[in-house]
């Protein structure tokens, strides 16, 4: 943990511990607030009409966790979807695209798991999305750019 702070601050960010335990991000549903327990073999989250490989929308929602309770901010994490759910559709997409041209994917990214085929959106558009998302939620905050 030690060499991660380094990393983090070297690169101008920080190092935010919180309660896994009580946070559940694998588990929970920004829509619904719902949490139910998934094995370690169940790559994807599934619920609400969203379909995102586990580990990215739990390190989305590590992104919405208050600083002040160490708690998942719901609405935060409800706000920020829109703008940045392109944003990890493009991640999972590139991995699919690196997998196809022969590339080693690790297996807990659970390629063969995904269940839904949506279509990415452009660069373009992802990059309005988020651009619109931090400009109309934020405003001149520039601290909110990390969301990125």
């Amino acid at each position: 943990m030690s060499g991660l702070k380094r990393k983090a601050e070297n690169a101008g960010g920080g190092l935010y511990l919180f309660p896994t335990q009580t946070t559940r991000l694998s588990q929970v549903c920004h829509i619904c607030g719902n949490a139910v327990k998934k094995p370690l073999s169940q790559r994807w989250h599934t619920c609400c009409g969203i379909d995102m490989q586990r580990d990215l929308y739990s390190a989305y929602l590590a992104k919405c966790v208050d600083v002040a309770t160490g708690s998942l901010d719901i609405a935060r994490a409800r706000l920020l979807w829109p703008g940045l759910e392109p944003v990890l559709r493009a991640a999972v997409s590139r991995v699919y695209q690196s997998a196809s041209g022969g590339n080693i994917v690790p297996a807990s990214f659970g390629v063969g798991q995904r269940k839904s085929g949506s279509p990415v959106k452009t660069e373009e558009t992802i990059t309005e999305a988020v651009d619109d998302v931090i400009r109309d939620t934020f405003y001149e905050d520039e601290s909110c750019r990390e969301v990125i």
